[in-house]
């Protein structure tokens, strides 16, 4: 082989290497763009989710933004089918107007559906349980175990609730529900034990003791009934 011949070769192959490469990068922006379009339709499609949870509590975004996110969310999906079944079609200059435009409006769209949700969720009145008198409970020997599980369960889930930035479906009635859940522990923790036998168990759990004037016949009854009353002692103070 002459050194022309291998020069023309060495010539053809760093030409196909360019060819390769830019092939590459353009299948990378390819990818990249359908990424985009396939976050961006996700990132509505939980907007959309959250602004049907919002209707259900009569829940108002601002004017104009329904409308918005429902447009939006059907530009992307198409966008996202496009794509899908052509991938070239991400080269397209019109095609990517369009997603651009959608991607960077769906950003304010669900903000504000965000913003909604943040609102609807910090207005929502939770019950406060004595935590700390159950746990006198407990230690008293009463049996609060599923009072307890109760609570613990309804927390947890506004905990998690919480920390939703958009409801999922459901979400709204989860809420609901452990709000409820709270009330009704409210409600028991109150009927299961007389004002009176919750000032001697708090007082009896001190490490001073409940002064004797607690201990009425109705604390002594409810102490005998639930079979608490053999854990308690009489002693003189010093």
């Amino acid at each position: 082989m002459t050194l022309v011949e291998r020069a023309r070769n060495l010539d053809f192959a760093l030409r196909a290497a360019a060819d390769e490469d830019q092939l590459r990068l353009k299948i990378g922006r390819l990818t990249d763009r359908a990424r985009v379009v396939e976050e961006a339709a996700d990132i509505l499609e939980r907007a959309r989710i959250a602004s049907e949870e919002l209707r259900i509590v009569e829940r108002k975004l601002p004017a104009g933004v329904r409308a918005i996110l429902v447009a939006l969310h059907a530009d992307l999906s198409q966008a996202r089918e496009a794509i899908s079944g052509a991938p070239l079609v991400g080269a397209d200059d019109s095609f990517n107007k369009t997603v651009r435009k959608a991607t960077d409006v769906s950003a304010s769209v669900t903000t504000a559906v965000a913003d909604v949700w943040r609102s609807y969720r910090e207005g929502v009145e939770i019950p406060q349980v004595d935590e700390d008198f159950l746990h006198v409970l407990d230690r008293a020997g009463l049996d609060v175990a599923d009072l307890w599980a109760t609570v613990e369960n309804a927390l947890a889930r506004l905990g998690i609730l919480a920390q939703l930035r958009l409801p999922r479906a459901g979400d709204v009635a989860a809420l609901s529900q452990a709000v409820t859940s709270l009330h009704g522990a409210v409600e028991e923790l109150g009927a299961l034990v007389p004002s009176g036998v919750r000032d001697f168990i708090v007082a009896a759990s001190g490490t001073a003791g409940a002064p004797l004037h607690l201990l009425s016949d109705d604390v002594l009854e409810f102490l005998t009934n639930t079979h608490l009353a053999a854990r308690y002692r009489i002693r003189q103070g010093g």
